[in-house]
Parts: C-alpha cells; sequence; structure tokens
C-alpha cells in the first residue's frame, strides 16, 4: 500500500519568505512503515539546511516516541 499527500506552506527564515511545497509519502514494507518526506522550492540553500535540520528533529523525536 502506497499514499501521498501535499501540502504548500510559506517558509522562510529571516527575512526569505516562499511558498514551498511538502509532500509526505507513506509505504508499507515487510510490516514497516517507510515515510518519505520532500520540501521543495526553498528560497536558499541556508533555508534548505535549515529546514532539513528542524525535519530531522521532528523524525528524531518522532522515533523517540514510537
Amino acid at each position: 500500500m502506497h499514499s501521498k499527500s501535499g501540502l504548500v506552506v510559506e517558509d522562510g527564515h529571516e527575512g526569505e519568505f516562499a511558498e514551498t511545497y511538502v509532500t509526505v509519502e507513506f509505504e508499507e514494507k515487510n510490516n514497516v512503515t517507510i515515510v518519505k518526506l520532500t520540501h521543495e522550492f526553498l528560497p536558499s540553500q541556508k533555508s534548505r539546511a535549515l529546514d532539513e535540520a528542524g525535519w530531522k528533529g521532528c523524525f528524531d523525536g518522532l522515533a523517540g516516541i514510537l
């Protein structure tokens, strides 16, 4: 089973704001759920790095709960 959904969000850091697109995909494989998150159209490399760290923290926290 595979499902996918997307959301347009306003994103930015230190005055760099842009509409970005976040897609989350869920796939079941061997009784495990694989989650793939894609965050597109970030306004700069700095914004990308900050968001990458933020998403990593979210997934690390989720893994700690599960």
